[in-house]
């Protein structure tokens, strides 16, 4: 299970409609106080090179939209705001080093839980949920490593930013004109994004396009005219979309969106262009996937005060839970999906969503085995239901413990909540080596990551496996398994 901790940070608060850029949320195990230090001098590096290069980008496509016989709209709001820029390159470099680590591992790794005081059962951290990134597109290899610098360079593309317009029936002939004349002009496309599909609150296409002059990464849009003001329709209907906390109301956000956006005329031919096409974030996942976290959040208090009373018997411990972030259910919601070749969001979250909150409990060696049937027998009762035991104490695995997987029914809706129980070693173990390797594994070479996947295998081996121990639950091997030749 990926680290979930979470930390607040600053920002300047300069444009109008920031979108509260002077509080954002990072992974702390993904991204550090020096990598955050880090995106703020890039950011500014970015504003002072699209500044530099402007003034020669703009006349280019000015002559673009001259020869098209297009409008080159919106120039007085061509840079993007610098904290607007630093929050998305801190999404980016969290986004591309979750990747690796996922990748690399095929799979998830061990959650961290603190070490200062073993009698927690759980972590609590900072509850905030942070906005991420749908797209899974140039996902980075596990031969790769994720610095700021190559993440500013190869990501933010928007520091510069322009918008083409023309009408409907001249708006495939437009953009593949323009295409055309930025090749010529020695500029290449860089990414490209079709967002004509209907059912979403967008229309248009986004492209990335890199002046081979400077390297500058700028972001070129086409819309029709009548696409504009739909265009700011939707914004404004996105911008309550993004700060509402009701599901409810955030899909009917959505929807409305999607509504006003469906009214628009799709050019003819437009989706046989030759680019990706993409729903733009949000999509059904996403939107299904935030309720999930917002039951979570809503009904934890109840989780815990259960578990309190049930624990307490066997033994003392604090229940502070740990909460899955959006990014790993996502994750898990999407791997499901292609697995199984199953396009249903709902019942990817069904089966894939077992520990959208967690929490740890230590028991000692000698009374585990006990304890956990105990556990397995007083857990369940009306509104507490017990899914499933998996049983992780196997040879030569990253990983021993066991997790009772549970599901706590409210209303119409469900929580599913997971207890992960420990022995003392496996503990310790748990938040030293293993989380040491998962919080490097982005800074190592293949052959390194290799080796010591090896060592940490053989660390969890020497844990004394508690008697009787497996012939309780189901086994399975635990997903952090090495995938680097």
């Amino acid at each position: 299970m990926p680290f979930k901790f979470w930390k607040k940070r600053g920002g300047d608060a300069e444009e109008k409609n920031a979108e509260k850029v002077n509080e954002f949320t990072y992974n702390e195990k993904l991204v550090s106080e020096d990598d955050v230090k880090q995106c703020k001098e890039w950011t500014r590096k970015l504003r002072e090179r699209a500044e530099r290069e402007e003034p020669r980008v703009t006349a280019v496509l000015q002559k673009v939209a001259e020869e098209t016989n297009s409008e080159l709209y919106g120039l007085n709001h061509k840079f993007k705001g610098e904290a607007s820029m630093n929050r998305k390159l801190v999404s980016c470099l969290e986004w591309r080093r979750q990747q690796l680590v996922s990748f690399g591992t095929k799979g998830h790794a061990a959650k961290k839980e603190n070490n200062s005081n073993i009698t927690k059962m759980g972590e609590n951290g900072d509850n905030t949920e942070k906005e991420e990134k749908n797209s899974t597109e140039s996902q980075p290899s596990s031969s790769e490593t994720v610095g700021v610098e190559s993440v500013a360079l190869g990501d933010i593309a928007d520091s510069l930013r322009y918008t083409f317009v023309c009408d409907e029936d001249g708006y495939v002939q437009m953009v593949n004109a323009v295409i055309e004349a930025l090749k010529e002009a020695n500029m290449e496309i860089h990414k490209s994004k079709n967002y004509w599909k209907q059912g979403d609150h967008y229309q248009g296409i986004n492209m990335h396009i890199k002046d081979s002059t400077s390297g500058l990464l700028f972001e070129v849009q086409y819309h029709t005219t009548p696409g504009i003001d739909v265009k700011k329709q939707c914004h404004a209907l996105y911008e309550k979309y993004r700060v509402e906390k009701s599901y409810e109301k955030k899909k009917k956000y959505f929807d409305a969106g999607a509504k006003v956006a469906g009214k628009l005329k799709i050019p003819e031919n437009v989706l046989d262009i030759p680019h990706v096409t993409a729903i733009p974030p949000p999509d059904p996942i996403t939107i299904a996937l935030e309720a999930v976290v917002a039951d979570a959040h809503a009904n934890v208090s109840s989780i815990t005060s259960h578990l309190e009373k049930v624990v307490a018997p066997y033994i003392t411990k604090d229940t502070t839970p740990d909460f899955s972030s959006l990014l790993e259910l996502e994750d898990d919601v999407v791997d499901w999906m292609e697995e199984n070749s199953v396009s249903s969001v709902g019942k990817a979250i069904d089966n894939a969503i077992h520990d959208t909150i967690s929490f740890i409990v230590v028991f000692d060696t000698d009374e585990y085995v006990n304890k956990i049937k105990k556990l397995i027998n007083d857990l369940p009762s009306k509104k507490h239901k017990l899914l499933s035991t998996i049983n992780y104490w196997s040879e030569g695995d990253a990983y021993n413990g066991i997790h009772i997987r549970m599901e706590y029914k409210v209303k119409k809706h469900v929580v599913r909540y997971e207890l992960r129980i420990h022995t003392p070693e496996s503990f310790v173990i748990l938040v030293t080596d293993s989380n040491d390797y998962i919080a490097r594994y982005s800074t190592l070479s293949p052959s390194q990551a290799h080796d010591e996947y090896e060592a940490l295998v053989k660390k969890w081996d020497t844990i004394a496996r508690p008697d009787g121990v497996m012939g309780i639950g189901k086994l399975e091997e635990f997903d952090i398994v090495d995938d680097v030749e």
